[in-house]
C-alpha cells in the first residue's frame, strides 16, 4: 500500500492495516446502533487531530487541510465533521470568526486560563450560532478553526523563555523569536498567537514612533512599557537606522570614486569632476551621520549609567532601612550597650569572688599546711649547705689493691734474705696478720 507523507503518529500506526483504515475513514454511523464503536472511533480521531497540531505545529486548520494530511493511499477520512463538532462543544477549538471576535470584544481574558474558550464566548455575550450549522454550508471544508488548547500550551513555553523576557522588540523580530521557540511557521498562526498572548495580557503591544513594539515581562504579570524603555528602544532603533544609512552612503561614495576614475581614464574630465563632487557631498553626509551616531551612543551610555546609579541608590536606601529597622527592633543604642557592659562586669566580679571563696582551705588544713611549709624550708636549707662544700679531689692514679702491695713487699724481702732464712720467711708469710717484716727481717 502506497502511503502519502504522514506526520501524525496515530495515522501512521494504522496505515498498514487496510481493514482498519476503511473502518476508521468511513462516515460515523448512529451512536445508538453501536455506542462502543462510535466512542472508540471518536477517541481515535480526537487524538489524531490533537497530534496534528502538536506534531505539525499548526494552531489553526481546516477540514480540507486535515483530509490532505491524513490521506492514505489516496483515501481521505469522511468522518471529521462529527469530531470537530465535538471539539467545538468541548471548547477545544473555535472558528476563526469567533476567535477574532473574542479577541476584539474581551476586556479581560483571564477566563482563558480558568474556563473553556466556548464558555468565554457565552460570557462576553456574543451570539454564536451552533457549531453544527457550519458543516451544512457549501464551503464547510474551508472554515478555519483555531486550537485554543494548543495556544495555551505554546504560550506557556514562550512565557518561560528567557530570551523573550523584558526585551522590547518590534513585531517582526518578536514573530521570528516565537518561531524559533515554538516552531510555528504559518504566518496566520503567528498572528493568532500574537493576538492570544495580548488578550491574556501576557504581552503588551505599543508604538514607538511609527513602529509597533512588543514587550513581555519576566514576572508573569501584566507587563507595562515605561517611558525609559521606550526611550532606550527609540535610541537603539535610530542608531540602527543611521548605521544602515551610513553603510549605504559609504558604498555610494566608493562607487562615485570608482566612476570618477573610470571617466578620467576615458578622458571625460567633466564627468569625473561631477562624480568627485558627488563623493564629497556623500562624505559630508557621512560625517554628519557619524556625529549623530556618536551622540546617540553617548546618550545611551548615560541612560545605562543612570539606571545603574538608580539601582545602587536603591540598594543603599534598602540597606539604610534594613539597618534602621534592626536598630529599632532590637533597641540598639549607646545607653543600652553601656548598661549591658556594666552588668557583665558586675557579674564577672561576682564570679571572681565565688572562685576565691571556693579555693579557701577547709577547717583543720591550716596546721598541715604550716608543717609542710617548714619541711620544705628545711629541705631547701640542706640543699644549699651541700652546694657550699668543696668538691672531693680525685686521685689521678688508681690505688693498687692490698694484695698486690703485699706481694711486692714479699719479693723485696726475698732478695734481702739468704737461703738460710727461707724457713723463717715461710713462717712469716704464712701468718701475715700476726706481724710484718721490716727491712732487716726482724719480726
Amino acid at each position: 500500500m502506497t502511503i502519502s507523507t504522514v506526520r501524525v503518529p496515530s495515522i501512521e500506526g494504522i496505515s498498514a492495516d487496510k481493514d482498519r483504515v476503511s473502518a476508521l475513514y468511513a462516515p460515523f454511523r448512529s451512536r445508538e446502533s453501536n455506542p462502543e464503536h462510535y466512542d472508540r472511533k471518536l477517541k481515535f480521531w480526537t487524538k489524531a487531530i490533537q497530534e496534528y497540531g502538536s506534531t505539525c505545529k499548526r494552531i489553526s486548520f481546516t477540514v480540507k487541510e486535515l483530509q490532505k494530511e491524513f490521506r492514505i493511499d489516496g483515501k481521505s477520512p469522511a468522518c471529521l465533521k462529527e469530531v470537530i463538532d465535538q471539539f467545538c462543544k468541548d471548547g477545544i477549538v473555535l472558528t476563526e470568526k469567533d476567535f477574532l471576535e473574542n479577541l476584539r470584544a474581551a476586556e479581560s481574558w483571564k477566563a482563558w486560563s480558568t474556563t473553556s474558550a466556548w464558555r468565554v464566548v457565552r460570557k462576553v455575550g456574543s451570539f454564536v450560532p451552533s457549531p453544527i450549522s457550519y458543516f451544512y454550508r457549501a464551503s464547510e471544508e474551508e472554515i478555519r478553526f483555531v486550537n485554543v488548547e494548543l495556544l495555551k500550551e505554546l504560550s506557556e513555553s514562550v512565557v518561560s523563555n528567557v530570551s523573550l523576557q523584558n526585551k522590547l522588540m518590534n513585531v517582526s523580530l518578536w514573530n521570528s523569536k516565537v518561531r524559533e521557540v515554538t516552531s510555528l511557521a504559518d504566518a496566520t498562526d503567528l498572528e493568532f498567537f500574537l493576538g492570544y498572548m495580548k488578550a491574556r495580557k501576557l504581552i503588551v503591544i505599543d508604538k514607538v514612533g511609527s513602529e509597533e513594539v512588543v514587550f513581555m515581562s519576566s514576572t508573569g504579570s501584566q507587563p507595562k512599557i515605561t517611558d525609559v524603555e521606550k526611550g532606550k528602544y527609540d535610541i537603539t532603533r535610530t542608531k540602527e537606522i543611521l548605521e544602515t544609512q551610513l553603510n549605504d552612503i559609504t558604498e555610494k561614495a566608493q562607487q562615485a570614486e570608482e566612476r570618477a576614475r573610470a571617466a578620467l581614464k576615458q578622458g571625460r574630465r567633466n564627468t569625473a569632476k561631477h562624480e568627485l563632487r558627488r563623493k564629497k557631498l556623500l562624505e559630508q553626509r557621512m560625517d554628519k551621520l557619524l556625529s549623530m551616531v556618536d551622540n546617540l551612543t553617548v546618550l545611551g551610555m548615560q541612560i545605562e549609567d543612570a539606571e545603574s546609579d538608580a539601582v545602587i541608590v536603591s540598594a543603599y536606601e534598602a540597606g539604610k532601612k534594613a539597618l534602621a529597622g534592626v536598630l529599632e527592633d532590637k533597641r540598639m543604642n549607646a545607653d543600652r550597650v553601656t548598661e549591658a557592659m556594666l552588668d557583665i562586669q558586675e557579674l564577672l566580679d561576682q564570679h571572681s569572688d565565688v572562685s576565691a571563696a571556693l579555693s579557701q582551705p577547709m577547717d583543720g588544713q591550716d596546721s598541715d599546711i604550716l608543717s609542710l611549709e617548714e619541711e620544705l624550708d628545711s629541705i631547701l636549707r640542706e640543699d644549699e649547705e651541700k652546694s657550699k662544700l668543696p668538691p672531693p679531689v680525685s686521685d689521678p692514679k688508681p690505688a693498687k689493691s692490698q694484695k698486690n702491695t703485699d706481694e711486692e713487699e714479699a719479693l723485696k724481702m726475698l732478695e734481702d734474705l739468704g737461703m738460710n732464712d727461707l724457713e723463717d720467711f715461710s713462717q712469716a708469710m704464712s701468718s701475715p696478720k700476726e706481724g710484718r717484716l721490716d727491712k732487716s727481717g726482724d719480726v
